[in-house]
């Protein structure tokens, strides 16, 4: 897809229909509780990340999912 973009005083601006494009092609990458419940209960191949500490994963943690904790994942976190 190709995108309009101009820079006025260097920011960038979008037709709104670019937005919206934008948008929903992020949006295709990400999911909330409900999408990944349902995914879950439907056996989809998914694999579940959950960045919290390793105690917190310990405690509690959706059946199934790896625990990769965020500071390992991003080393600029401190």
């Amino acid at each position: 897809m190709s995108m309009t973009i101009l820079l006025i005083h260097n920011e960038v601006i979008m037709s709104s229909i670019e937005q919206l494009a934008y948008y929903q092609e992020k949006l295709s990458y990400e999911t909330d509780l409900w999408d990944l419940y349902l995914a879950l209960k439907n056996g989809e191949n998914i694999i579940v990340v959950d960045g919290r500490s390793k105690e917190a994963y310990q405690h509690e943690h959706i059946p199934g999912a790896i625990n990769i904790p965020h500071k390992e994942m991003c080393f600029d976190t401190k």
